[in-house]
Protein backbone atom coordinates (compact mmCIF):
# COMPACT_ATOMS: atom_id res chain seq x y z
CA UNK A 1 0.00 0.00 0.00
CA UNK A 2 1.30 3.67 -0.60
CA UNK A 3 0.48 5.76 2.27
CA UNK A 4 0.26 9.48 2.34
CA UNK A 5 1.41 11.79 5.57
CA UNK A 6 0.60 15.42 6.41
CA UNK A 7 2.26 15.93 9.54
CA UNK A 8 5.77 16.51 9.00
CA UNK A 9 8.22 19.54 9.87
CA UNK A 10 10.95 21.22 7.91
CA UNK A 11 14.00 23.25 8.48
CA UNK A 12 11.48 26.16 9.19
CA UNK A 13 10.55 25.02 12.36
CA UNK A 14 12.08 22.35 14.08
CA UNK A 15 12.82 19.62 11.17
CA UNK A 16 16.06 18.41 9.99
CA UNK A 17 15.57 18.36 6.06
CA UNK A 18 14.39 20.88 4.06
CA UNK A 19 11.27 20.85 1.75
CA UNK A 20 12.19 19.25 -1.32
CA UNK A 21 14.33 16.74 0.63
CA UNK A 22 11.09 15.75 1.99
CA UNK A 23 9.24 16.18 -1.30
CA UNK A 24 12.07 13.60 -2.86
CA UNK A 25 11.82 10.84 -0.12
CA UNK A 26 8.15 10.90 -0.46
CA UNK A 27 8.01 10.80 -4.27
CA UNK A 28 10.73 7.47 -3.24
CA UNK A 29 8.59 5.69 -0.83
CA UNK A 30 6.18 6.20 -3.53
CA UNK A 31 3.82 8.43 -1.23
CA UNK A 32 0.48 9.80 -3.37
CA UNK A 33 0.18 12.70 -1.34
CA UNK A 34 2.25 14.67 1.15
CA UNK A 35 1.56 17.26 2.96
CA UNK A 36 3.52 19.64 4.76
CA UNK A 37 2.39 20.90 8.59
CA UNK A 38 5.13 23.65 9.95
CA UNK A 39 4.43 24.65 13.35
CA UNK A 40 2.95 28.20 13.42
CA UNK A 41 4.34 30.92 15.86
CA UNK A 42 5.13 30.76 19.41
CA UNK A 43 6.96 33.90 20.17
CA UNK A 44 5.22 34.03 23.53
CA UNK A 45 6.74 30.97 24.78
CA UNK A 46 9.97 30.08 25.92
CA UNK A 47 10.94 26.77 24.87
CA UNK A 48 10.05 28.24 20.89
CA UNK A 49 10.53 25.54 18.36
CA UNK A 50 8.15 26.69 16.02
CA UNK A 51 8.68 28.89 12.73
CA UNK A 52 8.97 32.99 12.82
CA UNK A 53 6.67 34.94 11.60
CA UNK A 54 8.71 36.66 9.46
CA UNK A 55 8.99 33.15 7.83
CA UNK A 56 5.98 32.10 7.03
CA UNK A 57 5.09 33.85 3.87
CA UNK A 58 8.50 32.06 2.31
CA UNK A 59 7.41 28.87 3.95
CA UNK A 60 4.06 29.31 2.11
CA UNK A 61 5.68 30.35 -1.14
CA UNK A 62 8.25 27.36 -1.68
CA UNK A 63 5.80 24.54 -0.58
CA UNK A 64 4.02 26.13 -3.44
CA UNK A 65 6.65 26.47 -5.81
CA UNK A 66 7.59 23.24 -5.50
CA UNK A 67 4.34 21.82 -5.60
CA UNK A 68 4.08 23.02 -9.20
CA UNK A 69 7.46 21.86 -9.92
CA UNK A 70 6.50 18.32 -9.09
CA UNK A 71 2.91 18.27 -10.19
CA UNK A 72 2.55 14.80 -11.80
CA UNK A 73 4.58 13.20 -9.54
CA UNK A 74 2.88 13.82 -6.55
CA UNK A 75 0.41 16.06 -4.80
CA UNK A 76 1.77 18.21 -2.40
CA UNK A 77 -0.43 20.46 0.53
CA UNK A 78 0.53 23.86 2.23
CA UNK A 79 -0.82 23.18 5.83
CA UNK A 80 -0.23 24.85 9.16
CA UNK A 81 -0.11 22.91 12.65
CA UNK A 82 -1.83 25.44 14.59
CA UNK A 83 -0.86 25.61 18.03
CA UNK A 84 -3.88 26.48 20.54
CA UNK A 85 -2.35 29.70 21.56
CA UNK A 86 -1.45 30.87 18.06
CA UNK A 87 -3.69 34.28 17.14
CA UNK A 88 -2.27 34.10 13.51
CA UNK A 89 -5.03 33.19 11.01
CA UNK A 90 -4.97 30.42 8.95
CA UNK A 91 -7.35 30.79 6.35
CA UNK A 92 -4.85 30.91 3.39
CA UNK A 93 -3.42 27.01 4.46
CA UNK A 94 -4.95 23.68 2.61
CA UNK A 95 -5.47 22.50 5.80
CA UNK A 96 -4.74 22.59 9.27
CA UNK A 97 -3.71 20.36 12.01
CA UNK A 98 -4.67 21.29 15.76
CA UNK A 99 -2.18 20.77 18.42
CA UNK A 100 -1.93 21.65 22.41
CA UNK A 101 1.88 22.04 23.02
CA UNK A 102 2.04 24.79 25.77
CA UNK A 103 -0.50 25.02 29.03
CA UNK A 104 -1.51 28.74 30.61
CA UNK A 105 -0.49 28.15 34.14
CA UNK A 106 -2.65 30.60 36.54
CA UNK A 107 0.21 32.81 36.86
CA UNK A 108 0.13 33.36 33.27
CA UNK A 109 3.07 31.45 32.40
CA UNK A 110 3.09 29.23 29.43
CA UNK A 111 4.03 25.94 30.07
CA UNK A 112 6.11 23.46 27.59
CA UNK A 113 4.15 20.02 27.16
CA UNK A 114 6.66 18.34 25.45
CA UNK A 115 9.69 19.93 25.36
CA UNK A 116 11.18 17.55 27.91
CA UNK A 117 10.78 15.02 30.81
CA UNK A 118 12.98 17.63 33.32
CA UNK A 119 10.69 20.56 32.22
CA UNK A 120 7.29 18.88 32.74
CA UNK A 121 8.24 17.44 35.91
CA UNK A 122 9.38 20.65 37.15
CA UNK A 123 6.35 22.45 35.93
CA UNK A 124 4.01 19.94 37.75
CA UNK A 125 5.77 20.73 40.93
CA UNK A 126 5.54 24.38 40.57
CA UNK A 127 2.41 25.11 39.16
CA UNK A 128 0.04 21.86 40.49
CA UNK A 129 1.64 21.03 43.36
CA UNK A 130 3.10 18.33 42.41
CA UNK A 131 0.11 16.36 40.97
CA UNK A 132 0.50 15.54 37.77
CA UNK A 133 -3.08 14.42 37.62
CA UNK A 134 -3.75 18.10 38.31
CA UNK A 135 -1.38 18.85 35.09
CA UNK A 136 -3.13 16.17 32.91
CA UNK A 137 -6.11 17.42 33.92
CA UNK A 138 -5.74 20.90 33.04
CA UNK A 139 -3.68 20.04 29.44
CA UNK A 140 -7.68 18.04 28.74
CA UNK A 141 -9.61 21.08 29.92
CA UNK A 142 -7.39 22.62 27.25
CA UNK A 143 -7.71 20.18 24.54
CA UNK A 144 -11.41 20.08 24.96
CA UNK A 145 -11.47 23.56 22.96
CA UNK A 146 -8.47 22.92 20.05
CA UNK A 147 -11.16 22.80 17.19
CA UNK A 148 -13.25 26.30 18.19
CA UNK A 149 -9.87 27.83 18.69
CA UNK A 150 -7.51 26.56 15.85
CA UNK A 151 -10.24 25.87 12.95
CA UNK A 152 -8.70 22.17 12.64
CA UNK A 153 -9.47 19.73 10.35
CA UNK A 154 -6.82 17.01 12.04
CA UNK A 155 -6.20 16.66 16.13
CA UNK A 156 -2.49 16.19 15.95
CA UNK A 157 -1.16 13.47 18.89
CA UNK A 158 -4.21 13.95 21.00
CA UNK A 159 -2.46 12.57 24.57
CA UNK A 160 0.92 14.25 24.21
CA UNK A 161 0.81 15.22 28.01
CA UNK A 162 1.93 11.40 28.33
CA UNK A 163 4.70 12.02 26.37
CA UNK A 164 7.61 10.87 28.74
CA UNK A 165 5.49 8.84 30.66
CA UNK A 166 6.56 5.64 30.22
CA UNK A 167 10.38 7.29 30.83
CA UNK A 168 9.47 8.50 34.36
CA UNK A 169 6.02 6.92 35.38
CA UNK A 170 4.35 10.43 36.24
CA UNK A 171 1.06 8.48 36.06
CA UNK A 172 -0.39 5.16 36.07
CA UNK A 173 -2.49 5.91 32.50
CA UNK A 174 -4.71 3.32 33.62
CA UNK A 175 -5.54 5.06 36.50
CA UNK A 176 -9.51 5.68 36.32
CA UNK A 177 -9.44 9.19 36.85
CA UNK A 178 -6.71 10.28 34.45
CA UNK A 179 -8.60 8.09 31.60
CA UNK A 180 -12.02 9.94 32.52
CA UNK A 181 -10.35 13.40 31.82
CA UNK A 182 -8.92 12.01 28.84
CA UNK A 183 -12.51 10.87 27.87
CA UNK A 184 -14.19 13.60 28.68
CA UNK A 185 -11.96 15.37 26.54
CA UNK A 186 -12.08 13.22 23.39
CA UNK A 187 -15.98 13.45 23.50
CA UNK A 188 -15.93 17.09 23.73
CA UNK A 189 -13.44 17.26 20.61
CA UNK A 190 -15.25 14.72 18.72
CA UNK A 191 -18.39 16.32 18.69
CA UNK A 192 -17.02 18.74 15.76
CA UNK A 193 -16.60 16.92 12.38
CA UNK A 194 -13.45 16.51 12.36
CA UNK A 195 -10.02 13.53 12.15
CA UNK A 196 -8.01 12.41 14.70
CA UNK A 197 -4.54 11.27 13.99
CA UNK A 198 -2.71 8.45 14.60
CA UNK A 199 0.69 9.35 15.38
CA UNK A 200 3.92 7.83 15.59
CA UNK A 201 6.48 10.56 17.01
CA UNK A 202 6.94 9.52 20.32
CA UNK A 203 7.97 5.79 18.49
CA UNK A 204 10.07 7.10 16.02
CA UNK A 205 12.60 9.36 18.34
CA UNK A 206 12.11 6.93 21.07
CA UNK A 207 10.27 8.55 24.11
CA UNK A 208 7.36 5.99 23.67
CA UNK A 209 6.48 2.22 22.56
CA UNK A 210 2.43 3.36 22.16
CA UNK A 211 1.13 5.00 19.49
CA UNK A 212 -1.07 8.72 20.23
CA UNK A 213 -3.57 8.15 20.88
CA UNK A 214 -3.79 5.29 23.31
CA UNK A 215 -5.75 2.25 23.14
CA UNK A 216 -8.39 3.02 25.23
CA UNK A 217 -8.87 6.25 23.48
CA UNK A 218 -8.60 4.00 20.17
CA UNK A 219 -11.81 2.07 21.17
CA UNK A 220 -13.73 5.73 22.19
CA UNK A 221 -13.05 7.04 18.26
CA UNK A 222 -14.31 3.82 17.27
CA UNK A 223 -17.19 3.49 19.71
CA UNK A 224 -18.43 7.38 18.54
CA UNK A 225 -17.37 6.89 14.50
CA UNK A 226 -14.76 8.89 13.99
CA UNK A 227 -12.07 8.18 11.61
CA UNK A 228 -8.55 8.38 11.83
CA UNK A 229 -5.21 9.62 9.32
CA UNK A 230 -1.99 7.83 9.82
CA UNK A 231 0.41 10.68 10.60
CA UNK A 232 4.23 10.03 11.03
CA UNK A 233 4.68 13.79 12.38
CA UNK A 234 8.20 13.41 10.65
CA UNK A 235 10.91 15.80 11.62
CA UNK A 236 13.33 14.12 9.36
CA UNK A 237 12.87 12.25 5.63
CA UNK A 238 14.07 8.92 7.38
CA UNK A 239 10.67 8.91 9.85
CA UNK A 240 8.35 10.11 6.93
CA UNK A 241 6.26 7.05 7.14
CA UNK A 242 7.23 5.62 10.20
CA UNK A 243 5.23 2.97 11.67
CA UNK A 244 2.34 3.15 9.02
CA UNK A 245 2.55 -0.67 8.81
CA UNK A 246 1.63 -1.02 12.41
CA UNK A 247 -0.84 1.50 12.18
CA UNK A 248 -2.82 -0.02 9.28
CA UNK A 249 -2.78 -3.39 11.47
CA UNK A 250 -4.07 -1.02 14.54
CA UNK A 251 -6.73 0.43 13.05
CA UNK A 252 -8.28 -2.74 11.86
CA UNK A 253 -8.17 -4.44 15.70
CA UNK A 254 -9.76 -1.23 16.75
CA UNK A 255 -12.05 -0.92 13.86
CA UNK A 256 -11.23 2.52 13.00
CA UNK A 257 -12.42 3.98 9.77
CA UNK A 258 -9.27 5.35 8.00
CA UNK A 259 -8.53 8.60 5.66
CA UNK A 260 -5.75 8.34 3.30
CA UNK A 261 -6.72 11.25 0.92
CA UNK A 262 -6.72 15.42 2.32
CA UNK A 263 -9.17 15.51 -0.48
CA UNK A 264 -11.40 12.80 1.56
CA UNK A 265 -10.76 14.42 5.20
CA UNK A 266 -11.60 18.14 3.95
CA UNK A 267 -14.84 16.56 2.31
CA UNK A 268 -15.58 15.29 5.75
CA UNK A 269 -14.62 18.12 7.96
CA UNK A 270 -15.81 21.09 5.75
CA UNK A 271 -18.06 19.93 3.12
Amino acid sequence: MNYSNYHCHTTYCDGKNSVREMIDEAVRLGCPQLGFSGHSPTGFAKHNYSMRKKNCDEYFDEIGVLREEYRGRIKVFRGIEQEYYCQDPVDRYDYVIGSVHYLLSDEGDYLSVDHSAEIQKEDAERYFGGSFLKYAKKYYDTVKDVVEVTHCDIVGHFDLVVKFNEQLKFIEESDPVYRSAAIEALEAVASHRVVFEINSGALSRGYREEFYPAGFLLDELSRLKVPVVFSSDAHRKEHLLFGFEKMSELAKTHKLTVMEKMEDILEYTRG
